[in-house]
């Protein structure tokens, strides 16, 4: 190699280096490491450093409670409302799954076509919805696609035998 090779080589090299570390500069915990194990973020709404995660073993914990709060917040007044994380799915969230099944107990003979089951769901769920566009082609939110993939695939749910283009929940 001739020295203009080995100067590009290094300054490729220098960027791609700078580019790697800069992708792992984000720091996490008491411990300011980085992302790695099981961890957990605090269930404080309000708290002051909701992005940061916390790993299991610096806090001192085995296994995930039901809620949690970051040295922070443990140590404020309990005066303060702490509700749940809106970087962690509630546990006992409804699911796709559920609203297709609450949807189709609610219609007649607990059926119902693709576009009748979507309009329940959206009339009922919609806070809870993923309105994000799947791809710039289909112009669909990821939600109505999910609701589609769920009612093919799932086995709690059926074409019904006669009825084209109708489903049904399974017995």
């Amino acid at each position: 190699m001739d020295e203009t090779s080995l100067d590009s080589f290094s300054d490729t090299s220098e960027k791609q280096l700078k580019k790697s570390s800069k992708r792992k500069e984000k720091l996490y915990c008491i411990c300011e490491g980085e992302s790695f194990g099981e961890m957990i973020a605090c269930d404080n709404k309000a708290c002051s450093d909701r992005s940061n995660w916390y790993h299991m073993d610096c806090v001192g914990l085995e296994s995930t409670p039901e809620t949690w709060f970051c040295p922070q917040c443990q140590t404020s007044p309990r005066d303060v409302a702490m509700p749940e994380n809106h970087f962690r799915k509630p546990a006992l969230s409804t699911t796709y799954g559920d609203m297709i099944s609450n949807a189709l107990r609610s219609m007649d003979r607990t059926q119902g076509t693709f576009k009748e089951i979507c309009e329940y769901v959206e009339a009922h769920y919609q806070s809870q919805l993923n309105w994000k566009l799947e791809s710039d082609q289909r112009k669909s939110p990821v939600w109505k696609s999910s609701v589609r993939k769920i009612l093919f695939s799932n086995n709690r749910f059926k074409r019904h035998p006669v009825l084209k283009g109708v489903f049904c929940l399974v017995s």
